[in-house]
């Protein structure tokens, strides 16, 4: 069984994958992840969800690399909605 990811296991798993992806791109994490991530009334999430925009070459290798080592359930899920209106509010708050 894996364990849930606390906040410092999400900030290891996205240095992990960055470290393993061969190519440029970006990885959000979405749902749970996020909250946990920002402190914003979780402290650990069961699965990590994750939004590929675009899609980082090797990354599905390196997710397979890290799940094993971090023991995860990592997710590389379809989230563009909630990341796009994540990044319009990010905009509006930069302006």
């Amino acid at each position: 069984m894996r364990e849930e990811a606390g906040k410092s296991k999400l900030l290891r798993l996205m240095a992990e994958l960055g470290r393993h992806a061969t190519g440029p791109g970006r990885v959000y994490l979405v749902g749970g992840s996020s909250i946990v991530l920002l402190e914003k009334g979780r402290e650990s999430t069961i699965g990590v969800d994750l939004k590929l925009d675009p899609e980082p070459a090797g990354i599905f290798e390196a997710i397979a690399a890290v799940k094993d080592a971090l023991e995860g359930n990592i997710n590389p899920a379809l989230f563009r909605q909630a990341v796009e209106a994540a990044m319009a509010r990010s905009d509006d708050d930069s302006a």
